[in-house]
């Protein structure tokens, strides 16, 4: 078989300096272990609050349950940890005066920016498919079918990308890093209150839309 070779020097760079740093592996098993501890916990509590009886078992339900929240879980450490790794990658370079070496070189702008943006999703990409195996025990007791399951890990990874390039931008844009992820965190901030208010905005409007309809065709059968 023939090595996947990576032509980004940049992107091969920190790919190989990151996944060799222990605060990585540290990361990733943290994750787990939580996640693993809310699978347990919700376990938990939904057996005692009586919604699958113990008699039973686990129920589609339960799982369906445990599965949201850890997927919840998973989102949240995408949202909070994208900024604090991507705000940075590029305003370091300036701020060591090490981005002008890079400029130097035959890589073009737009390849060292391309690098440094794929070198953090790819490590929170990692994060989020070595949870998978647990998000997949949902899959074995029923109530998540496969296509589900990819289809939540596609959404992860998709706003993975989504998030890094508010990151990638702003460290691009400013040289001072800790404005780059205060900024970075507030239009990540801005754009989920946005989203949440339209969805709910929407809601209202369908189910003020039904209303009316419902209205209106009470009133034409009462005629």
């Amino acid at each position: 078989m023939k090595k996947i070779e990576v032509t980004n020097a940049v992107l091969r760079k920190d790919m190989i300096v990151d996944m060799k740093r222990p605060k990585m592996m540290l990361l990733m098993l943290g994750i787990n272990l939580l996640l693993t501890a809310i699978l347990a916990i919700v376990f938990a509590l939904v057996m005692l609050m009586g919604i699958v009886p113990t008699q039973i078992g686990f129920s589609p339900r339960a799982m369906v349950t445990a599965f949201c929240v850890m997927v919840w879980f998973e989102e949240i450490v995408i949202v909070f940890l994208v900024p604090a790794l991507t705000a940075g990658s590029i305003s370091i370079e300036k701020e060591r005066q090490t981005l002008e070496v890079l400029l130097t070189t035959r890589m073009s702008t737009w390849q060292i920016v391309t690098g440094k943006y794929f070198s953090t999703v790819s490590q929170i990409t990692l994060l989020v498919i070595s949870g998978f195996p647990l998000l997949c025990v949902m899959f074995l007791y029923g109530g998540i079918n496969l296509f589900q399951m990819f289809t939540i890990l596609a959404v992860l990874i998709s706003s993975t990308m989504f998030f890094a390039s508010f990151g990638i931008f702003y460290s691009a844009l400013i040289k001072n890093t800790i404005l780059s992820v205060i900024l970075t965190y507030i239009t990540i901030g801005v754009v989920l209150v946005a989203t949440f208010s339209l969805t709910v905005m929407g809601m209202l409007i369908m189910v003020g839309v039904n209303e009316i309809l419902c209205e209106v065709i009470l009133k034409n059968t009462g005629q």
